[in-house]
């Protein structure tokens, strides 16, 4: 199984959850994400929808942040599924996820390529 691709199954499933879940339920979400040590508290917590500052109460700094929008993680599987292939992603939808504010650095540290890779994309035409 594909990790990285997994990881961003999880989170999407987490974030979907949250929609509707209890506070109880956000929380076990948020240290499931917490503990993939891929994600930073503020990330975690518009995964999960809690303010980061609730978060910090219960959580361990465990990730790395950067800019992350959570609607973009159906796009983000998509890109991973296609390098995972060995297939170089579209540049189009590179953009999309970068456009709607995620950083280019975290979307590279989530899909599985080097961050120079993404910012060549985005200067493409």
């Amino acid at each position: 199984m594909d990790s990285k691709l997994a990881l961003l199954e999880r989170a999407h499933h987490a974030w979907k959850v949250s929609m509707v879940a209890d506070f109880k339920t956000r929380l076990e979400l948020a240290h499931e994400m917490n503990d993939t040590r891929q994600f930073s508290i503020r990330q975690v917590a518009k995964i999960v929808r809690v303010t980061p500052a609730t978060l910090s109460k219960y959580l361990d700094k465990k990730g790395d942040g950067g800019r992350f929008n959570p609607e973009s993680l159906s796009a983000l599987m998509s890109i991973r599924r296609i390098v995972s292939k060995g297939e170089k992603a579209p540049a189009g939808l590179v953009r999309s996820v970068v456009n709607d504010g995620t950083s280019g650095s975290t979307l590279a540290k989530l899909v599985g390529l080097h961050h120079s890779r993404i910012y060549e994309m985005l200067r493409e035409d």
